[in-house]
């Protein structure tokens, strides 16, 4: 039989754990500003931590034509990106470390059944932005054009 005070801490570790985990979950999420090379701006919201980046869309049921996501990564590499748990269809634009366009995918669907396939330059990279799919052709992007946003 465990003692009180043992019962007590133990309950109160799992009390605090429970907290952060909640209160780091209902942080709302930061934006930015993208300005496409036309001049078009894009609201993205932000995901910069691990956690942000593993969630991305996931579970997002629509986005307004001038809505996004841009993925923040401390460095270049090859960061590879999936549809698992989507419910819409998105573009996938990858971005140097100069916010030069340097791959994308257009209409990539939701994966619904797994393994879902993972998408990813030829090349590192250091930005990726999500887009509603067709938004890449609406706006005419293509390899080489730079983005501007504050990092």
């Amino acid at each position: 039989m465990m003692k009180p005070g043992i019962f007590f801490s133990a309950l109160l570790t799992i009390f605090s754990i429970s907290l952060s985990v909640l209160s780091s979950e209902s942080k709302p999420l930061k934006r930015r500003t993208v300005t496409l090379p036309g001049g078009e701006k894009i609201k993205a919201l932000i995901a910069d931590t691990e956690k942000t980046r593993e969630t991305g869309l996931m579970g997002v049921d629509s986005l307004k034509p001038v809505e996004g996501m841009l993925f923040l990564f401390n460095g270049n590499g090859f960061h590879s990106m999936w549809m698992k748990n989507m419910k819409i269809p998105l573009d996938i634009v990858w971005l140097s470390d100069r916010k030069e366009i340097i791959e994308i995918l257009n209409d990539l669907p939701p994966c619904r059944i797994e393994p879902c396939s993972t998408y990813g330059p030829p090349v590192p990279s250091r930005y990726v932005l999500e887009i509603p799919a067709g938004t890449s052709r609406k706006y005419k992007l293509k390899t080489g054009r730079a983005l501007r946003f504050s990092p």
